[in-house]
């Protein structure tokens, strides 16, 4: 089976709890263009989450885009 990339990007803006979110292009939680850096493709939000990780210890996955 082929896997689709998705596009990745980081809420540049700490949520409540303290994390940076992952988000998958199409998000409806997306933030603005001023508030998110680009990640780049990956075949899932796992793979963006390892990725990121080294910069940013406290990025977590959103919960519409990790289901």
């Amino acid at each position: 089976m082929l896997s689709i990339m998705k596009f990745f990007y980081i809420d540049e803006n700490l949520s409540e709890s303290g994390v940076k979110k992952i988000h998958a292009q199409g998000c409806a939680n997306m933030p603005d263009m001023m508030n998110r850096r680009y990640l780049g493709p990956f075949n899932n939000s796992e793979e963006a989450l390892r990725r990121i990780s080294q910069q940013e210890p406290a990025a977590k996955i959103c919960q519409e885009c990790g289901k």
